[in-house]
């Protein structure tokens, strides 16, 4: 069973993502515990109806499903569970691909659970890689730490994989040279070739992995240690015989819901995914709840899924520590003809799919999910919900490669009305882009409500492999909202947040204002933008690379009159003279282009907006005297807003009101 001891007290405390020991002052470097604290098994009682009971270790598919005579497989339980049951899963491993298509009705949903207190692990990869790893792997001759399959498995395409004790991830290599090399630098074969992604690198070993050779139907796996500066690297065992693995195929789905309607899936843990982990398609009026995914390439997929609610669940990806954003890049294209080296570790967390017109089933389009008091964690991307109704509130996300929260649509919107999306009283931090988009963004009409968030952005992401021994590798410092190269955006009411962070960026409101359009408005209200002293446990060669030069305040950059409006923000540049910021905010409110904004703003942007410490405690609690208090403008009634109440006069300033309760979020919030 997957172990949920909680991990080690540092790393929970305070481990940026791939940042090493050397300066997290954690001193494990191996993948012997989890990352991620997990729940104990969901002990609620069964409830009322009929149950039946599942158990992988001694069920039998010839039984009848009783307690007593319990089924073996999920699969075979499937075919005979009615509306109004219950379909209870006994603790244990099942090596299952399943496939649920189940409908119970509103009044008699269909529930697939934990056995109370015990811990349910549906796993869609090979059994002998976990159960028995002694008789799984063989040698092979003559290489350094490579070992192969004891069996052949034809036609799989890749193979993707992680330790099972800690769930961080195996790489998934393209190429042989890759996995069985030397160096682990980020070195060009040529120097003076090509720049940028259409160079071609000279083999990297980038850390365990796996690689599929499709001539002789074998899985590679190497498990050599790795030693970059301030990284975490891995130090643990080498032979593959003594570590139990996660090892599926690329076309593995443990749990794919197809059809299902009004059901209810608690209590699980899933894992052994390949390109997707959980798949939702075509359903309706489904909830998961108090459920683990470990994702492999994605870890939830949904299509056409409608009044989808996700609450009290971990969506973790594999993405291991010692790895860079650059390596995981696809560089095999058109117009950069480089090799991939490794690319299948998780790329998002959640994601929502196209729903095409040519489809056989288009329609109905994901519509109406709500997600919230998640944990999503230790991926490339987090979550995409762009182009649907979504309320997206009280969640965590951090240690992320790339963007927290994707919002561009992935396809048209066939809806005859805009959808919503709200986003609310999250926690987003370690990550590169708390908010990005992409695509060409001509067929959305998404209306995007972001109001109530804290983003710690007060860290560094790994970005870079050196190409040096002992050099630093290249990190590069979170930032509050970016793109793919394709504004304008979605349009966005941007109000009453909390962002801190640790590098000016382009313009005092860190980009939040810009990339709009005459038909994509951009509001921003009543936000802290506060630019904070770096942790004293980042290096400074670190620091140098990530954040460059400061001592100034940025340009002041505002919609244009008929794009939006920018008012009652807060600016704070530890370090810096507020007088610079006063003085910039001077010099726009004397420029025409302020005396344009009166038109569809009649109090003119930026009008009260203040430079100011914002006298805040670590949870961004306003304290006595803070000039955030009674300092910002009022928000139209019609946006919503979560603690409109709580204000005792004007408009605090920020996510949280003076005196309010700090923001609860996440999987163990209260």
């Amino acid at each position: 069973m997957m172990p949920h001891a909680r991990p080690f007290a540092a790393m929970l405390a305070c481990l940026a993502f791939a940042i090493a020991p050397s300066f997290i002052g954690a001193a494990e470097k191996t993948t012997g515990k989890l990352l991620v604290e997990l729940p104990p098994p969901n002990a609620a009682p069964l409830g009322d109806g009929p149950v039946r009971y599942v158990d992988a270790a001694r069920g039998d598919d010839g039984a009848d499903g009783t307690l007593e005579r319990p089924w073996k497989t999920i699969a075979h339980g499937l075919t005979k569970i009615l509306a109004g049951e219950t379909l209870a899963l006994r603790g244990g491993t099942y090596y299952e691909n399943v496939r649920v298509a189940v409908r119970g009705t509103a009044e008699a949903p269909i529930t697939i659970r934990n056995y109370p207190g015990e811990n349910p692990i549906i796993d869609g990869g090979y059994a002998e890689f976990a159960a028995d790893p002694g008789s799984a792997w063989e040698t092979v001759p003559g290489g350094r730490d490579e070992y192969r399959s004891t069996r052949t498995y034809g036609n799989i395409r890749y193979a993707l994989g992680s330790f099972v004790d800690s769930m961080l991830g195996l790489h998934t290599y393209y190429h042989a040279i890759d996995l069985r090399a030397e160096g682990q630098l980020w070195r060009p074969l040529d120097p003076a070739g090509p720049k940028a992604g259409k160079i071609e690198m000279a083999p990297v070993y980038c850390g365990p992995g796996l690689w599929y050779d499709p001539a002789t139907g074998r899985i590679h796996v190497r498990l050599t240690h790795t030693h970059l500066k301030h990284m975490l690297n891995y130090e643990g065992e080498t032979d593959p015989r003594k570590v139990p693995l996660v090892v599926a195929a690329a076309h593995h789905v443990p749990l794919r819901l197809d059809g299902a309607q009004n059901l209810r899936v608690s209590g699980l843990t899933i894992r052994g995914g390949g390109h997707d982990t959980v798949i939702v398609e075509q359903t309706r009026d489904v909830l998961f709840e108090n459920c683990t995914i470990w994702a492999a390439s994605n870890g939830f997929r949904g299509n056409g899924a409608v009044d989808l609610k996700i609450t009290r669940s971990g969506f973790h990806g594999n993405l291991p520590p010692w790895t860079f954003r650059a390596e995981n890049s696809l560089r095999h294209r058109t117009d950069a003809d480089a090799r991939d080296i490794t690319r299948l570790n998780t790329h998002a967390l959640l994601v929502c799919s196209a729903n095409r017109e040519f489809d056989v089933y288009a329609f109905p389009q994901n519509d109406r999910w709500e997600i919230s008091y998640c944990d999503f964690t230790d991926a490339h991307d987090g979550v995409y919900f762009g182009g649907m109704n979504a309320k997206f509130h009280h969640n965590v996300i951090r240690r992320l490669h790339d963007d927290g929260m994707y919002l561009s649509p992935m396809y048209a919107n066939y809806r005859g009305s805009p959808a919503d999306i709200h986003i609310y009283e999250n926690l987003v931090t370690e990550c590169l882009t708390a908010v990005a988009f992409g695509g060409p963004e001509l067929v959305t009409t998404d209306r995007i409500y972001l109001y109530r968030n804290r983003f710690l952005l007060d860290t560094v992401v790994p970005t870079a492999r050196p190409a040096e021994d002992g050099v630093a590798p290249g990190f590069t410092a979170s930032k509050p909202i970016g793109d793919h190269g394709s504004p304008p955006w979605s349009r966005m009411h941007i109000y009453q947040n909390t962002f801190r962070m640790i590098e000016a960026g382009r313009s005092a409101e860190q980009t939040l204002s810009g990339a709009y359009g005459p038909d994509r408005p951009r509001y921003l209200f009543n936000n802290i933008i506060e630019v904070v002293p770096p942790p004293s446990t980042i290096p400074a060669e670190i620091l140098a690379k990530a954040i460059g030069k400061g001592g100034r305040f940025p340009a002041v950059i505002v919609p244009p009159s008929d794009q939006g409006a920018s008012d009652g923000n807060l600016y704070w540049i530890a370090g810096v003279d507020a007088a610079l910021g006063t003085a910039a905010l001077d010099k726009f409110r004397k420029s025409p282009a302020f005396e344009e904004t009166k038109k569809t703003y009649p109090a003119g942007s930026t009008t009260n907006s203040i430079v100011a410490e914002p006298k805040r405690d670590e949870v961004d609690r306003l304290q006595a005297g803070s000039p955030a208090i009674d300092a910002g403008v009022p928000i139209p009634a019609d946006w919503p807003d979560t603690r409109r109440d709580q204000d005792q006069g004007k408009p605090d300033i920020g996510a949280l009101p003076q005196g309010a309760e700090p923001l609860s979020a996440g999987r163990f919030a209260k």
